[in-house]
This record gives C-alpha cells, structure tokens and sequence, in this order.
C-alpha cells in the first residue's frame, strides 16, 4: 500500500504492491491500518502504532512536527495496557480494554470519538456511554 507516512513499518516511504514485514514489532497479535497509520495490539495489552500523527491518531500526546513524514518506529500509545482490540479509523484510532470500555484518540472534527464533542484528543479519552 501507500506508505508516504511510513505506516507500512519498513523505514522507507516507498509504497508496495506486495506485503511488506514490519520491522521492530514481534509480539503483535491483531493489527489495523487506517488511511496514514498503522496499529498492532500486543501480547502485553499495549497497543504501538506508526505512521502519520497530524491528527494526533497515534495516542502520544503530540502532533508530527510539520516536516517530519510520519513516526518509522512503533511508537506506544500513552495510557493503555489491557486493549484488547484495535481499530484504525481515517484520522482516529480505538480500542477496547479489558474492562469493556472502550478508548479513542484523534481527529474528532465529526465527534466520531464519541466523547461528546468535536474537540481532537491526543491521547486515549473513554467514549461515552449513554443508555
């Protein structure tokens, strides 16, 4: 696929018509690609994702300095532990924990987080719950 932002996880911004290995990454149990990143959910519970940070879609905290094309490295999501699914939106990234509640970060510019407003979140927020 595309790998302008480096989300395919080989160092390279080169894309590729064919599979390509991840490197850095051997405990990985499920993983998810959005449009310019990637995520992997570990044996540990953690979740590492790579690839374009903009909208802050990695869950560090931080935006991609302007120049920079996407984090090469897995980089830890901040504040999860015991995900047990991952899912890479467009611009956004949850997960579900262990204790069924679930967590997003990003682009939230249509409230597709579903924490109640249109703010973007830079690091996992719980989604609210209304029943």
């Amino acid at each position: 696929g595309w790998n302008y932002y480096r989300q395919l996880g080989n160092w390279s911004t080169t894309g590729s018509d064919v599979p390509v290995e991840a490197q850095d990454i051997a405990t990985a149990t499920r993983v998810s690609a959005g449009e310019r990143h990637t995520c992997a959910l570990l044996t540990t519970g953690h979740v590492e994702c790579r690839g374009d940070n903009s909208t802050w879609q990695l869950g560090v905290g931080e935006q991609n300095i302007p120049e920079v094309e996407g984090h090469p490295a897995p980089t830890e999501v901040q504040g999860i532990s015991t995900a047990t699914q991952v899912t890479a939106g467009d611009r956004h990234t949850c997960a579900l924990v262990a204790s069924g509640h679930i967590e997003c970060w990003g682009r939230n510019t249509w409230g597709e987080l579903g924490i109640g407003s249109t703010s973007p979140v830079p690091v996992p927020t719980e989604v609210m719950y209304i029943g």
